[in-house]
């Protein structure tokens, strides 16, 4: 019972739309391993606490000051990252003597009780750890938030993790002026003819502020804290060790140095805005004159490593149904939107915005609107979404972005053979059965009780961590594709588009992107297909199965706005209808 549990857990990541943000909470009992694992040899304990608090603290200033060589910006935020130091030891000390307790009170590791006592642990230690990561913000965040697209981690900590916000207070606009100064040579009033003192939005790598260039042209301006980079090495420091030393906490021997190892190469290309700046244009490219997505254009002689000033467009946040239907758009309309540019860029672009949480999507009503589509949609404006912070993209290598097309066609006919075949490529012989029927949405509840059981004999796996080592035998880009789509899938889903929308919008770009090559042009050759995607019937049936649900919805769209714009003409006549009456 326990394994089938474990896979529909899994499943339900795949294809939930639901937001994992409530916490999951063990009532504290005498038997609290945390609380037998301090109570003896307190003194010896806490000695050794302070002999660890120390040496961290010696060596993260002495980090500090040898790293950076006197900048003082550098200097103070790497001595600021001596109080996270502390805090973050003191936690794994309480957490390793927590855990530690566990394993002595359960030798073998293995049993229900053995498993309700290690869940009662993770649910214990990870309110103390969500608090450590609120506080510390900055690389902390950066690297909880990472480590919930971990399905090896514990539930416990990735169910409270997720409700991490990357906000923190913003620092003042005078002490800016250095990195002004040093990025572009010139301080920040002779750059600008306004600059908005107070900061538009701040996160923990930078702050954006609104102003207007001496040409009248408003702009978005994104500063790095100074001495940035000083903390992120300090903090990285810290962690790196810890998560060395935290391998034997878990049982599962699950290690977490590729974590940290993934933010830092992550960290390296979002503290250098040179690299969004390419995105940004890159991603300008791609869509060309596609009408629903837009981008901000750069401004490149007002940007550094440090700086990035682009085109200020306004807009209200995808998470605000109330604002979107002031300016007359349809939530439904806007998820759809989201979906449909996501899809176009991991089907047939191979590159995918890796930071697709609400704060970096703004929508607003197209700049050019379609004539018909006003007069069909009773009213109602087509929406444009905003896509902001370029730092992280995820690229798809041709051949893998084209087996993800290719799967997602099979799925579109139930060819599971086939998709079989790609799910091979994909993870190898073990698991490729499963694969498929995990990733197909409503493949895990077609089967029964004993399909699953044979598929997750097949494919080695026992508990949830062991499904979540099959996610990670695929490649690590198809797997970050999947955390961005699940962000966007759960989005979109709030704002009313349904699953019928996905699949549609996912099998059309599918399709489109199988005869795409590496360049992004059509390819004069035939495109090579394989299983039942060779057979030309095949893909005429997928698009006419497409063709038709595009049509249904379009046909369903129109009567529903058609009848929303009859009532509201209802509504207009009331006044006129009472003045009647009443005479």
């Amino acid at each position: 019972m326990l394994k089938g549990r474990a896979i529909k857990g899994f499943y339900g990541l795949l294809h939930r739309s639901t937001p994992c943000n409530q916490a999951h909470s063990h009532a504290s009992s005498p038997n609290d391993p945390t609380a037998a694992a301090l109570q003896p040899n307190r003194a010896k304990v806490w000695w050794r606490v302070a002999q660890g608090l120390g040496a961290v603290t010696a060596a993260t200033a002495a980090g500090a000051f040898y790293v950076n060589e006197g900048d003082p910006a550098s200097i103070k935020a790497g001595l600021g990252s001596v109080p996270r130091a502390i805090s973050t030891v003191a936690w794994y000390i309480r957490a390793a003597a927590a855990y530690r307790a566990c394993k002595l009170q359960f030798p073998e590791q293995a049993g229900q009780d053995y498993q309700d006592a290690l869940a009662g642990v993770h649910a214990s230690l990870a309110p103390s750890l969500l608090r450590l990561c609120e506080t510390s913000g900055g690389v902390y965040i950066k690297a909880a938030q990472l480590a919930t697209t971990v399905s090896a981690v514990p539930q416990e900590y990735r169910k409270l993790l997720e409700k991490l916000q990357d906000d923190v207070t913003p620092c003042h606009p005078a002490d800016l002026n250095t990195v002004f100064q040093q990025e572009l040579q010139q301080p920040l009033e002779a750059l600008f003819a306004e600059f908005e003192q107070k900061a538009h939005a701040a996160a923990s790598l930078a702050q954006v502020h609104r102003a207007k260039l001496w040409t009248g042209e408003t702009v978005a301006v994104k500063v790095q804290y100074p001495g940035l980079g000083a903390a992120v090495t300090a903090d990285l420091t810290v962690l790196t060790g810890l998560a060395r030393a935290a391998e034997w906490l878990f049982p599962d021997g699950f290690r977490f140095e590729w974590i940290l190892a993934e933010l830092r190469q992550n960290l390296r290309t979002e503290l250098d805005f040179r690299v969004e700046a390419a995105n940004s244009e890159r991603l300008r490219s791609a869509i060309g004159s596609h009408t629903s997505i837009t981008v901000p254009a750069v401004v490149p002689e007002l940007s550094g490593v440090k700086i990035l000033t682009m085109q200020w467009m306004e807009g209200c946040k995808v998470t605000d149904l109330e604002a979107l239907r002031a300016a007359k758009l349809r939530p439904r309309d806007v998820g759809n939107v989201l979906l449909d540019a996501f899809a176009r860029m991991q089907y047939v672009e191979g590159w995918v915005h890796g930071d697709a949480h609400s704060g970096n999507l703004l929508v607003r009503p197209a700049q050019h609107q379609r004539w018909w589509w006003r007069l069909l949609s009773g009213g109602w404006q087509w929406p444009e979404v905003v896509v902001l912070d370029h730092g992280l993209y995820v690229h798809l290598p041709d051949r893998l972005r084209l087996d993800w097309c290719r799967m997602w066609a099979a799925f579109v006919v139930n060819d599971m053979s086939t998709a079989t075949q790609i799910a091979q490529r994909l993870v190898g012989e073990q698991g490729a059965e499963l694969l498929p029927v995990l990733l197909k949405p409503g493949g895990l509840g077609s089967l029964s009780k004993e399909d699953r059981k044979r598929l997750r004999s097949q494919a080695g796996l026992e508990t949830l961590g062991d499904v979540g080592k099959l996610l990670e035998r695929l490649p690590r880009e198809l797997t970050s594709v999947l955390r961005i789509t699940a962000v966007v899938r759960t989005q979109a889903a709030a704002l009313g588009a349904s699953l019928s929308d996905r699949l549609r919008i996912n099998a059309v770009h599918a399709l489109r992107g199988m005869a795409i090559t590496r360049e992004g042009q059509p390819d004069s050759a035939r495109p090579v297909y394989i299983g039942d995607l060779s057979s030309r019937a095949t893909r005429l049936r997928i698009q006419a199965y497409i063709w038709a649900m595009r049509t249904g919805f379009w046909v369903c769209h129109a009567a529903v706005s058609a009848w929303e714009g009859f009532r509201a003409g209802l509504r207009w006549l009331n006044p006129f209808r009472r003045r009647l009456k009443a005479a």
